[in-house]
């Protein structure tokens, strides 16, 4: 199946990959995604935190609520 039209395929190698950022910390580099995200959380774990200062877990749960509210209006559900 080929691809719609007006799409394109993009590439974007993970940061942790070696073979993809050759074999540097390369955190600033774009394509990983969440990988900014990501790096936070296992460096606020590693240093023993639990709970970020810059989304602290109120503001995910709020963020959640908002999004879970949203789907309701607009009626969408999962399988």
């Amino acid at each position: 199946m080929g691809e719609p039209s007006g799409s394109r395929q993009l590439s974007l190698p993970a940061v942790s990959d070696p073979a993809a950022t050759d074999g540097h910390d390369n955190r600033d580099q774009p394509g990983g995604g969440l990988h900014h995200q990501a790096w936070h959380v296992h460096d606020r774990l590693k240093d023993g935190h639990l709970e970020s200062e810059v989304m602290p877990l109120d503001e995910s749960v709020s963020v959640m609520r908002a999004l879970h509210a949203t789907r309701v209006q607009i009626g969408l559900r999962y399988p």
